[in-house]
């Protein structure tokens, strides 16, 4: 499969710096796109279960005994639990919530 010339460029400017952040490269991504808009580049601050799962890349189980554990601290919203994409970004890089 042929790449298209944004993939490349996308490709070769992660390439050049391999410290890049997320933010950072989701930015690249978001203004080789031409989709520079402010609202696009706004991520959601609370997470469903299932999001959660996904993130971590653990099941729903997992998710109910880090917050038996007080290692995850949801967030009910109207009834909805959620759960801080913030802490869950901490976990990803700590390995356990801070």
């Amino acid at each position: 499969m042929k790449k298209s010339g944004f993939q490349m460029v996308y490709e070769a400017a992660l390439a050049s710096d391999a410290e890049l952040t997320d933010e950072q490269k989701k930015r690249i991504r978001l203004v080789l796109s031409g989709n520079t808009h402010q609202e696009d580049a706004v991520e959601p601050l609370l997470l469903t279960q299932r999001q959660t799962c996904k993130a971590l890349g653990v099941s729903r189980f997992t998710i109910f005994r880090m917050v038996q554990d007080r290692q995850l601290h949801p967030v009910m919203i109207r009834g909805a639990r959620r759960y801080r994409l913030a802490e869950l970004m901490d976990i990803s890089r700590t390995g356990v919530a801070a």
